[in-house]
């Protein structure tokens, strides 16, 4: 079954609350929406489910697509290398011309989980790429509310932040 929805990826995220088998993504190219895509999105796929990306690895493509605007950022050849080949989460990778895809294997940890959060949440107000920046950013905001109402998530935080948890 496929459901067509119209309004921006964003949008409709925030609305989404059912599983997804095929998760197709080919929106805006640079790093920072298609990054943005994947976090609102993938959170929803079955583990068994296809991830499948557009226009992948087109920077060394002799005929690259008509609508191809990802001349100096590559966003997707960087999101594909960071959240699925260096991943433990998705297994079967393989490319179909310019599209890539890969089956999930296992949902995301709990660090996993609070990054993701982090970075949809917080992105738009603290644009920034490094983690530690933005954790620390929403500890300094929330810290003392977490470590009364949510004492776990508070301590995960703080060992992100103190380099106990890989990046």
């Amino acid at each position: 079954m496929v459901t067509s929805i119209v309004s921006s990826s964003k949008k409709a995220a925030a609305k989404w609350n059912k599983p997804i088998s095929l998760l197709w993504i080919d929106g805006d190219h640079r790093y920072k929406y298609v990054k943005t895509d994947f976090i609102k999105w993938e959170k929803h796929l079955i583990t068994g489910g296809i991830i499948a990306l557009h226009d992948y690895n087109n920077e060394g493509r002799l005929f690259k697509p008509l609508n191809y605007v990802n001349k100096k950022e590559p966003g997707i050849d960087k999101l594909v290398k960071k959240k699925i080949l260096e991943s433990k989460r998705f297994e079967e990778i393989k490319t179909v011309d310019s599209i890539i895809y890969a089956r999930k294997k296992r949902a995301a940890g709990t660090v996993e989980i609070i990054k993701n959060f982090l970075f949809s949440s917080f992105f738009f107000l603290y644009p920034t790429n490094d983690y530690l920046k933005l954790i620390g950013r929403f500890m300094d905001i929330t810290g003392s509310y977490l470590k009364r109402f949510s004492p776990r998530t508070y301590h995960v935080l703080k060992k992100i932040i103190n380099g106990g948890y890989g990046k």
